[in-house]
């Protein structure tokens, strides 16, 4: 096949950007020929506000770049990850023009919420759902805590939305879990256009056999709904019963170091592969979100190391985390709740490995690379017969 993959790459690498390259390599390693067609959000440094405006609402700059790559390479299907801001959904209606199937994989939740967390002030937030006109997210600034800002994403859903661009110029959404997949319904996508297929790695980490784990470890972005706040908390009850290691950094790292004590190590950003060798040599990795998790792929990366998950019950994270079996749920935003689970599974030893191996296998069944081709290319085909 021929595929164009399509994304709009953040100022700060993340995982919808991993992903991205990811499936870019898998889908080349099986013989498919693949173009990449990106644009970076650098690239807003040089614009004015009324230019990202305006090209956040629609943009015929890549409206006509996508129109020339059709034509020139003739693909077989076009693949959309990130659209926001810069590439817009007017690419959507280049494709339609050519009949060209159209896949759209929801990363966060953006068609549905300003900010794309359902979270506001540390609390989940719904109010926007299922409104033809997202007012609440406009009224509290919802968009990087600026009324203009929010007033042009809201101005993008509302002009799509009434032009039923995500309805009709879409073949095949992808949600990365069933609780994701049933918050996209309630909005108003059709289910019948929505299939869940979870994250997964192109390549094989290695895991640890019958391992007992050095430190506790969380890995992710150093931002509220990551849940920081409540992991130092909780560490105050742990205490020095078994050290933390913090992989990475955000806005909120600043704050956690100076409220953090001896046990905690902040080790900042780390290349994958050393990421993944701490993962290997860890007991187990801490998730303590306070938001609707999509589903973030340090879940997978650890279950491909063979570490089972302390995480909250909420979102994907409820559904993928399995309670006693790949780890335990904690309830979320409760910082006595996770210490007393961390304690636990620190001093149960047999069932940390059990829950282990569990985790491993897991990743096999759901996570890895030949799962996620033959699910990729059922999509695929299914957007091509529509």
């Amino acid at each position: 096949m021929k595929i164009i993959l399509a994304h709009n790459h953040y100022q700060q690498l993340g995982g919808e950007d991993n992903i991205f390259e990811q499936e870019s390599k898998i889908l080349q390693m099986n013989g498919h020929t693949v173009f990449q067609f990106t644009v970076h959000n650098d690239d807003i440094k040089t614009m004015s506000s009324l230019d990202i405006a305006r090209k956040t609402i629609w943009n015929a700059q890549t409206y006509s770049l996508i129109k020339q790559l059709i034509l020139k390479e003739k693909p077989d299907v076009i693949h959309f990850h990130n659209t926001f801001p810069l590439i817009s959904p007017s690419v959507y209606y280049a494709a339609q023009e050519y009949h060209l199937p159209v896949v759209q994989t929801l990363h966060n939740y953006r068609l549905l919420c300003l900010n794309a967390q359902l979270l506001r002030n540390g609390n989940i937030c719904e109010k926007c759902v299922n409104r033809a006109i997202p007012f609440p997210g406009i009224f509290y600034r919802c968009y990087r805590g600026s009324l203009s800002a929010s007033s042009v994403v809201a101005a993008m859903l509302v002009y799509h939305r009434f032009r039923n661009t995500y309805l009709s110029k879409v073949n095949k959404f992808i949600a990365s879990s069933h609780f994701s997949r049933e918050v996209f319904i309630r909005s108003g996508l059709p289910g019948s256009k929505i299939v869940v297929k979870p994250n997964f790695l192109s390549f094989d980490p290695g895991h640890s056999v019958h391992h007992q784990g050095e430190y506790a470890l969380f890995v992710g972005r150093l931002s509220k709904e990551k849940g920081g706040q409540v992991l130092l908390q909780a560490w105050e009850e742990v205490g020095n019963r078994i050290p933390l290691l913090i992989v990475g950094t955000g806005p909120e790292e600043h704050s956690l170091k100076s409220q953090s004590n001896g046990c905690i190590r902040f080790l900042g950003k780390l290349p994958q592969a050393q990421v993944l060798d701490t993962m290997r040599r860890a007991k187990f990795l801490i998730m303590p979100a306070i938001w609707y998790e999509i589903q973030p792929l340090t879940l997978v990366e650890a279950y491909a190391c063979g570490i089972p998950i302390i995480g909250s019950r909420l979102g994907s994270l409820k559904e993928q985390i399995i309670d006693n079996e790949t780890g335990l749920h904690v309830v979320p935003g409760d910082p006595i709740d996770l210490a007393h689970k961390v304690v636990w599974l620190n001093e149960h030893p047999t069932e940390c490995e059990k829950m282990g191996v569990s985790a491993r296998a897991k990743f096999e069944k759901d996570y890895s690379s030949s799962v996620h081709y033959e699910q990729i290319m059922n999509i695929y085909h299914e957007a091509i017969i529509e």
